[in-house]
């Protein structure tokens, strides 16, 4: 994996409050996964490159769409709902085709600041581990 130190400055996104787990690094950027069509991306920590976590827009998986309180995000500059990147932390086990993403605690990037927060949404219809492929129907 690239290491995020070597990378543009311009492309380091903040996270004020760090993400959930990993409150004390702040600073991260995003890979791309190769061979992966642009469906997953590594969110790596500056600080400590071996803080990495697998992360994919949802919505290339699933009708997603998530209800965030705009008042939670203003910390982040985000004002408007069009103006998030929303991405979901993935969890790759061995076989691959038991691969979950986290629906229920969404990374929200504001681009235009650099800056992103994970949020926990109120919505216990929302699963921690939501099956990243369908199961096919024998």
């Amino acid at each position: 994996m690239e290491t995020a130190k070597k990378l543009n400055q311009q492309k380091i996104i903040n996270f004020p409050k760090g993400l959930l787990g990993f409150e004390q690094f702040k600073d991260y950027i995003i890979l791309e996964e190769p061979e992966s069509n642009g469906l997953l991306y590594w969110l790596e920590s500056v600080d400590d490159p071996s803080v990495a976590l697998l992360v994919t827009p949802p919505q290339m998986f699933v009708d997603y769409k998530v209800k965030i309180d705009i008042d939670k995000l203003e910390g982040i500059g985000i004002t408007e709902e069009s103006e998030t990147e929303v991405l979901s932390v993935v969890n790759l086990p061995e076989d691959i085709t038991k691969a979950t993403m986290n629906l229920k605690a969404p990374v929200i990037i504001n681009h235009q600041t650099m800056q992103g927060q994970q949020v926990v949404l109120d919505n216990d219809s929302l699963s921690i581990k939501h099956p990243l492929y369908k199961k096919e129907s024998k």
